[in-house]
């Protein structure tokens, strides 16, 4: 005659079973702190007559966004860019990235550059108010500071683009932090760059990104 187990120690083998599977779907939510993080990509002049133009630093303002960390599975994360408010050419930005972009610029520039970036040539910021990210990648929250290669979708101007993109992430309880540089060009995001003079005087087609987005938990 067969025997049965206790049922105190059928119990506790379930239990035991179930106990990494909840930790393994264990889910925490971030959310992206728009004063303390930063996104500026860098343009530059090109053709013939470039030194009657400027490079430029664009500067992302009110980021907003969120980040679901899975233990054990995948991490999930969307930001969100409103395009009429990218800060173009802020004069310490200007000075923070050096040489190539320490000659003088007027407001009439600024403005005339900013006006041309949200024209329907460009980000056609009236039609596509948004630029959005999202991404899903993997993430060890025991780790600490980690190297991680994302990809990532970019909706932008009425396009959807996908790009790898390098990021350091840190980990700190209640807190995520992804920084990083790269370049794409404007035609990996279905962008044509402005030019004048017919061409003689046009913006280049490299584009450089630096990234410091930081989130927390909610309290």
């Amino acid at each position: 005659m067969s025997r049965r187990p206790p049922v105190i120690l059928t119990w506790l083998l379930c239990l035991l079973w179930l106990l990494p599977s909840t930790a393994r779907t264990q889910e925490e939510t971030y959310v992206v702190e728009a004063g303390r993080s930063v996104l500026h990509w860098r343009i530059y002049r090109s053709g013939p007559l470039a030194e009657r133009g400027h490079n430029h630093v664009i500067a992302a303002r009110g980021l907003s966004g969120e980040v679901s960390l899975v233990h054990g599975g995948p991490t999930r994360f969307t930001l969100t860019i409103p395009v009429t408010r990218l800060e173009v050419d802020n004069p310490a930005l200007r000075r923070r990235y050096g040489p190539d972009f320490n000659t003088g610029i007027s407001e009439q520039d600024r403005t005339g550059t900013r006006i041309n970036m949200l024209g329907p040539a460009l980000l056609n910021s009236a039609r596509f108010p948004q630029i959005r990210l999202d991404g899903t990648t993997t993430i060890a929250p025991d780790k600490g500071t980690q190297q991680v290669s994302i990809p990532v979708n970019i909706d932008i101007a009425g396009r959807r683009v996908r790009v790898q993109v390098p990021a350091t992430v840190q980990h700190n309880g209640r807190s995520l932090r992804a920084r990083g540089t790269f370049s794409l060009t404007h035609r990996q995001l279905g962008l044509k760059p402005f030019s004048a003079v017919m061409g003689a005087l046009r913006v280049a087609e490299r584009i450089d990104f630096t990234f410091d987005i930081r989130a927390t938990a909610p309290r």
